[in-house]
């Protein structure tokens, strides 16, 4: 039996950032459950671990695939079987959250690109 060809790499993701990552900028986190629409980047995820540990022979996975085995028809709660859960960072606010079983719990925080204690004080 022939081997399978693998799978085309995955489509690029839209990014949703609207600007820059800038030094002394204030940033929006959060940590939430992923949904359908996460897929491609959930894919294109699993795709650059496969390509950072040398596996992309024996990666597999399709966005259809995925999409079938995290958000099946009839979804078991999260955490009773398998779940995503997605960082996000923005630097705008997020809206407030409409999944019934989990409530992201968001924090804003100033990047500050001066050094702590000294660290990076001259060498002599």
């Amino acid at each position: 039996m022939a081997a399978a060809a693998p799978p085309p790499p995955p489509a690029a993701a839209p990014i949703t950032l609207r600007s820059p990552l800038l030094p002394a900028t204030l940033y929006f986190t959060r940590i939430r459950l992923a949904t359908a629409e996460d897929v491609p980047h959930i894919h294109k995820l699993i795709h650059q671990m496969a390509v950072f540990e040398r596996l992309t022979d024996l990666f597999q996975a399709t966005p259809a695939a995925l999409s079938a085995t995290l958000f099946p028809p009839n979804a078991p709660p999260p955490f009773t079987s398998f779940t995503v859960l997605l960082l996000e960072l923005s630097t705008s606010p997020f809206p407030p959250s409409q999944n019934p079983h989990f409530t992201p719990r968001p924090s804003t925080s100033t990047s500050n690109p001066r050094p702590r204690n000294g660290s990076l004080q001259k060498q002599r």
